[in-house]
This record gives structure tokens, sequence and C-alpha cells, in this order.
């Protein structure tokens, strides 16, 4: 294995990301919307996914793991040895990969450089039997990733195809790796070349309809993470025609009692529910981050509901004993992250110390539309349990 230490040139922020590409794919006008002094101030998350990636650049540079890699001073406050864990998942994957290839880290990829398309891939891995590796770490907790239909994805492999002149034979594929350590998730996409010429012949016009400035809106489920998702207008008329159920698609006609919505109809709403949902949520922040910022016509702050709180919990306790009333409850078990963190920094598994007294069970089924990425349940292999 060969290991070549290169840094991507410090240009910020691409005005197309990769990793916001399902959206301004989409719906070109949250870019031509988005304010250019708009500010990430970040958070707690986002430094520590920042403190794991210099971590794992470092290691993988020097070839060395995580317990030895070396962090920067701005970093500090997110070494742990959980964290060092969790990279070095990640570093046992890369490594995996290269094998006797060549390994590249921290490489900007120029994946449409007219249309200001590009990122960073945190590993690319040129092999001798010409298949180029792209991995990419996510070392959030939150939003599991999947690897179909990800337009993340795509983008990358058509970045990664800049190393074929790397290959000793032609380049036959693109594999791309999202290593989530934290979630145990690490979905993959292995791109023929064909496909990613092709995806790029019919996708262009729009990555150039999103680097022109249209202000076309076409709102959908890429509006959660959109920074102007909020006073969005054409959101707001989407979103509210699904609230007034204006059923644009013809239904059949009722059976029964005519004043009651058929099943089609009731399956249209329940479909936009989660859509409708989170839509509100978003206009309420925004309406109460503007009445934050000044007077906003038509609603107004009211004091919040008055809770009794206990202020002083040694004065408390005198009181409460003094009268025969004991104020702590009944000890109980923490619950199974504190127990699993515990038991890890032990050097101990979870699962191995509690034996049979540790069980997974799987909550009841969940609703939900049709297109949702999870297999169907088959009610003929389901207990009736599950369903009640």
């Amino acid at each position: 294995m060969s290991e070549v230490e290169t840094t991507s040139e410090d240009r910020g922020h691409a005005k197309l990301s990769p990793s916001s590409s399902d959206r301004w794919l989409e719906c070109p006008a949250s870019i031509t919307r988005t304010p250019a002094n708009l500010e990430d101030e970040g958070n707690d998350a986002a430094h520590e996914g920042s403190a794991a990636h210099d971590l794992a650049e470092y290691c993988l540079k020097n070839a060395v793991d995580a317990v030895a890699g070396k962090m920067k001073d701005e970093f500090v406050k997110w070494d742990t040895p959980e964290l060092r864990d969790f990279v070095q998942i990640y570093l046992d994957y890369v490594r995996r990969l290269v094998g006797d290839g060549d390994l590249f880290v921290e490489q900007t990829l120029h994946i449409f450089k007219r249309h200001d398309v590009w990122g960073t891939a945190d590993a690319v891995i040129v092999t001798k039997d010409g298949t180029i590796h792209v991995v990419d770490l996510k070392f959030g907790r939150g939003i599991l990733v999947e690897a179909e239909d990800n337009t993340q994805l795509t983008l990358y492999g058509i970045g990664g195809l800049a190393f074929d002149w790397l290959c000793r034979v032609p380049v036959h594929t693109v594999h791309v790796h999202i290593v989530q350590p934290r979630r145990g998730n690490y979905p993959s996409q292995a791109y023929p070349v064909e496909q990613l010429v092709q995806w790029i012949k019919d996708n262009e016009h729009k990555v150039a309809r999103a680097n022109s400035g249209s202000n076309e809106a076409h709102p959908g489920v890429h509006c959660r993470w959109c920074p102007v998702k909020g006073p969005c207008k054409e959101r707001a008329e989407a979103n509210l025609a699904m609230a007034s159920f204006d059923f644009a698609a013809p239904v059949p006609a009722c059976t029964g009692d005519k004043s009651e919505l058929t099943e089609e109809e009731l399956v249209k709403v329940f479909v936009a529910l989660p859509q409708i949902r989170q839509y509100l949520d978003d206009v309420e922040a925004e309406v109460s981050k503007r009445a934050h910022d000044h007077e906003v016509k038509g609603v107004k702050w009211i004091p919040g509901r008055t809770v009794r709180k206990i202020v002083d919990e040694a004065k408390a306790i005198v009181a409460l004993e003094a009268v025969g009333i004991k104020p702590y409850a009944e000890p109980s078990l923490l619950g199974i992250t504190e127990l699993e963190k515990r038991a890890k920094a032990l050097k101990l598994k979870l699962d191995t110390v509690m034996g049979e007294a540790l069980a997974k069970v799987t909550s009841k089924p969940v609703l939900v539309a049709e297109s949702h990425p999870t297999p169907a349940l088959n009610p003929a292999t389901s207990t009736a349990a599950d369903f009640s």
C-alpha cells in the first residue's frame, strides 16, 4: 500500500455541495434565495465531527491507529476514548479496502467544475484492478444514511472518475462508501462508469440550472434542510393545499356515505401528514425567530406556564424528612445507553456481561407510506400480537 499526503485546498464551501444535492437538483431556488452571508455557526455535534475527521486524517497519513493519533489543540475538548474507538472503525474499514492500492486522503473532488460543484472525499483508493473507491466518514449519530437513490454518492462517484489516470488498467467501476460508525451503518454503492456517464447526460441540465440563479421552486421532502424553508411561498402553497384536502388526482366515487372520505382519500391525507407536520414546525420556528428580533404584527409573547420547582435541594430534604416524608425515589436501573458506556469504559461488551438478562425487543409495527424504503411486513408470517 502506498499513501499520498495531500490536502484539499482551503476553499470554504462549494456553492453546490454534494451533501445537499438532493435539494438543489430539484429546487434551484433553494440556492438562489439563500443569503450569501448566511452564517453556519455549527454546534457541538458538528465540532465533534470535525475532531473525528481531523484525527482520522492524521492517522491515515501517518499510518497509526486512533489511540496513537494526534489531534489539533482546537479539538482537544472532543478527544474521548469513545471518539477514538469509532474513528478506529473507520480506519479499519479504509485499510481493508486499500490492500496494495494507492490511498489519497482528504481529496478535493472537482465534480462539475464549471458549475461550482465540488466536495472533499475523506479517502480515495485507486486499485490495480480498475476500481476506484471513494469513502466518506459521517460521524453523527442522527440521520441514518442510505445508499439507494443517494445523489451525494452519485456525485462523489463522478468526482472519483478524475483519478482514472492513476489506474494501470481502464477504470470500470467507482465504488462509493459511507462509514457511519456510531450507527453501525456502512452503506455503499458500486457505479459502473457507463452509469455515471449516463447520469451526467441525464442530469447536467439540472446542475446548470441550479448554478444559473434560477428562481424555480419545487417543494418536496427535500425542503427539510433548506435554509429558507420557513418563508418559502411555494412550499406554503403546496402544504396548505394538502392540509385543505385539495385532491388533484381523481379518486373512485364513494360507494357508501358520501359525507365520508374514500379509503384512497384517507390514505392520501395519511401519506401527507409527516410533510405537513414538518412544515408547521418550520413556520413556528421562523415566526418565533423573527418575533425575537423585532415586533411582528399579529403575534405577541405571553408568560409561559407557571410550575413549581425545587430550587434548594438540601433545604427541601431537611423539610421533608422532618415530617416523615421520604424525599428519594426507589433506586432503578440505568438506561441501556449509560450502561453500555460504563461497560465500554471497562473494556467490556454489555451484551456479554448481561447475557440472557438483555434481549432485543422490537416495537409494534409502524404504518408508513408505500414509498418508504423499509421492506413491508408479511402479515401471513407476523403474529397477531404484532398488530394488536
